[in-house]
């Protein structure tokens, strides 16, 4: 049977991390084999894992409603943190994920996030060509990880052009999609990714479907408590439902929740 299901779903993690390892002080560090879970049941569901440039595809110009038609999932990771290298690449061909970077923290502790209680590294530059050649998208998250929505139109268009030129300099080619940082964008912002690139994505400042999602598709943030049931029954649910969903499954409200965590068919 087909799940019910929007027909694309991009969901966002920030690293893998080794098998049982305690919980993360950042929710979307999720152990492998939890990783591994997430993936194994959506596919067990009835999903098919697609890349982004399809996901935002579909997301702008959704296929017609049909019986037969098995809903997609995309994996995107954000900041590009070095556990990536370990854990990605046994997934990178059945997945074909995304990888935003932040150009100036290549090889560099995550020292730009000051309210974050850990330190990780990043990926370093050979670490990023060798995903890159194993299947993984590489794609631009900024230079820095500044909320762009602070700036003008003039020192947004220089942000792009420094971590563009990173891209041309280091992988040879020019950057397809952008994350925005922190998800944020306004109606300037986004003037200005169309800019510079086919599609970018947020968190919740956009759309899950429809001509605005190119510039602007949401995505799931996905954390670790989540087993992979639950996280299927989520996509399942209606987009404006789904936030709710997950706070549901936070550890500190689990034993409030009552019912099923399947996906409706």
């Amino acid at each position: 049977m087909i799940p019910t299901a929007p027909p694309i779903t991009v969901l966002l993690y920030h690293n893998i991390i080794a098998a049982g390892s305690p919980p993360h002080p950042d929710p979307g560090c999720i152990p492998v084999d939890t990783f591994e879970e997430h993936v194994n049941s959506l596919f067990a569901a009835g999903f098919d894992g697609v890349p982004l440039e399809e996901a935002i595809a579909m997301a702008v110009s959704p296929p017609p409603l049909s019986g037969s038609t098995r809903p997609k999932f995309c994996i995107t990771f954000d900041d590009g943190l070095a556990g990536l290298d370990r854990y990605l690449p046994r997934f990178a061909r059945a997945l074909r994920p995304t990888v935003f970077l932040i150009t100036g923290f290549v090889g560099k502790s995550n020292s730009w996030n000051a309210r974050a209680p850990y330190v990780e590294r990043h990926l370093s530059l050979q670490e990023i060509r060798r995903l890159a050649t194993g299947g993984v998208a590489m794609e631009n998250h900024g230079p820095d990880h500044q909320n762009l929505i602070k700036f003008d139109r003039g020192q947004i268009r220089d942000r792009a052009r420094r971590s563009i030129s990173w891209f041309q300099e280091k992988l040879g080619r020019s950057p397809s999609y952008f994350a925005y940082p922190y998800g944020a964008c306004t109606p300037l912002v986004r003037e200005i990714a169309a800019e510079f690139f086919l599609g970018a994505v947020s968190v919740n400042h956009g759309a899950w479907s429809g001509p605005n999602a190119r510039y602007a598709l949401n995505r799931i943030s996905v954390p670790a408590y989540l087993s992979g049931g639950e996280l299927v029954s989520i996509v399942c649910h209606k987009p404006d439902q789904r936030w709710a969903e997950i706070e549901r499954r936070a550890p500190w409200r689990k034993a409030s929740i009552g019912g099923s965590d399947t996906c409706p068919r």
